[in-house]
């Protein structure tokens, strides 16, 4: 940046400002498919009519790799079935006589993707101590989910 910025005369942090302001609004016009008339609708981007068309010509041929881009770096894992069984071991060779050791075993199925979903499987094995903890941890976490410092951070 620091080369740019000597050329064009500011400083290196103005350059790195207008680089990550031009790479939000073309990330959020790729988001929405916004034609490249509509690209810096509203603002002033201080640019030449050249450079502005050149951009907008840019953007018009970079948009497929762009939404590409965009759907892939935020395919987070969706939930898609839950599976389990609760198996109970009545006897065995370390298994004190006349005492239970109850498990469950669950098989998590996710979805990752939107219209090319990849499905992936989990399995889980698990005494009832530590699923009541993991529940406890799941609970909280949605709790935290719902606290202002969460929500300031969603917006």
């Amino acid at each position: 940046f620091g080369r740019a910025a000597k050329q064009l005369g500011v400083s290196i942090e103005d350059v790195e400002n207008a680089l990550s302001a031009l790479g939000f609004v073309l990330a959020r016009a790729a988001r929405v498919s916004a034609p490249a008339e509509q690209l810096f609708e509203g603002i002033d981007p201080h640019m030449s009519a050249e450079g502005l068309e050149a951009l907008q010509a840019w953007y018009t041929d970079a948009l497929p790799e762009l939404e590409s881009l965009l759907q892939s770096s935020l395919s987070i894992p969706a939930f898609d079935s839950l599976e389990w069984r609760l198996q109970v071991r009545v006897a065995g060779r370390f298994v004190p006589r006349g005492q239970l050791q109850p498990s469950y075993l669950m098989r998590l199925h996710t979805r990752t993707g939107g219209s090319c979903a990849k499905s992936e499987e989990h399995l889980m094995q698990a005494d009832y101590a530590m699923l009541r903890r993991l529940t406890a941890e799941l609970e909280t976490a949605l709790h935290e989910e719902n606290s202002s410092h969460s929500r300031k951070l969603n917006r």
